[in-house]
C-alpha cells in the first residue's frame, strides 16, 4: 500500500520543522489567510481603521521584527496571522496575530514566496528575490538548496491538506473560528492583547467584573486608551 494523503502530510511537515525551525513558506486554511492582505480582503470599512490601528501600535510596541530579531518595524511592520496545521486530527488552528518585517512575511507565506520567484523578470527584481532568499537562510541558519526543499515541501503540504477534510478552529482548538468580519474582530483582538489568545472567561485576576471586552473587538482600542486615561489621572492625584 502507498503512503496515505495524512502520513504524507505529517512528514513534510516534520521535515519542513526540522528546515525551518523559525519561519517556513507556510499554506493558510481557505478563506482566512494569513497575511495582512488576507484579513483586509475581509474587513468592513470599520474595521479597516481599527485593525491598521492596531497593526500601527504593535509595530510601535514591538519595534523589532519578532521572527527574525534584527528588522525595524517602525517603518511599518506588516501583520502575520500565525496558524498550525494538525493533520492527524484534521484541523487548523488559530495561533496569533503579530506584525513581522517585510522580508519575514514574504517568506512566511508560500504563496507570496512563488508570487516573488515567478515576478522575477529583471535584474532588479532578481535581486530583491536574491535578499529575500538570504534572509530565509540567515532566519533559519540554512543554505540555498534547504529553501528550495522547503518550497516544494510547502507546496506538497499544500496540495495534501487541501485533499482533506479540515475543520478550523479558534485558539482554544475547540471552538470553529469565526469567518468573515468576525473573523477580523479575533484578529484585532490578538493584535491588542499582544498576538497571544486571551484567558478565557473569569480567569483574568484583575477583571474587577467588568464586561467581557471580546464582544466588542473593534472597541477594544478605544477602551484601552480610556483605562490609560483614568490610570495616568490616579497616578496623578
Amino acid at each position: 500500500m502507498g503512503e496515505t494523503p495524512t502520513a504524507a502530510a505529517r512528514e513534510s511537515i516534520a521535515r519542513l520543522a526540522k528546515i525551518c525551525p523559525v519561519v517556513a513558506p507556510s499554506t493558510f486554511p481557505r478563506d482566512y489567510g494569513g497575511i495582512e492582505e488576507d484579513v483586509k480582503a475581509l474587513c468592513s470599512k470599520e474595521q479597516l481603521a481599527h485593525l491598521e490601528d492596531a497593526i500601527e501600535r504593535s509595530n510601535i510596541k514591538l519595534q523589532t521584527c519578532p521572527t527574525c530579531k534584527s528588522c525595524s518595524l517602525q517603518s511599518g511592520g506588516k501583520l502575520h496571522v500565525g496558524w498550525s496545521l494538525d493533520v492527524e486530527n484534521r484541523r487548523w488552528v488559530l495561533q496569533s496575530a503579530q506584525t513581522w518585517c517585510s522580508k519575514c512575511l514574504s517568506i512566511g507565506s508560500l504563496e507570496s514566496t512563488l508570487n516573488e520567484m515567478l515576478s522575477v523578470e529583471d535584474d532588479e527584481s532578481e535581486e530583491h528575490f536574491s535578499e529575500l532568499a538570504n534572509h530565509f537562510q540567515t532566519v533559519n541558519s540554512c543554505d540555498a538548496l534547504s529553501f528550495q526543499l522547503a518550497l516544494n515541501l510547502s507546496h506538497a503540504v499544500k496540495v495534501l491538506a487541501s485533499n482533506l477534510p479540515m475543520a478550523v478552529l479558534d485558539t482554544d482548538a475547540a471552538t470553529p473560528c469565526p469567518r468573515g468580519p468576525a473573523f477580523v474582530d479575533r484578529v484585532i483582538h490578538l493584535l491588542v492583547h499582544g498576538g497571544r489568545p486571551a484567558a478565557a472567561n473569569g480567569s483574568s485576576k484583575k477583571s474587577g467584573g467588568k464586561k467581557d471586552k471580546r464582544r466588542r473587538p473593534t472597541a477594544e482600542l478605544e477602551e484601552e486608551d480610556e483605562s490609560d486615561a483614568e490610570e495616568g489621572s490616579r497616578q496623578a492625584t
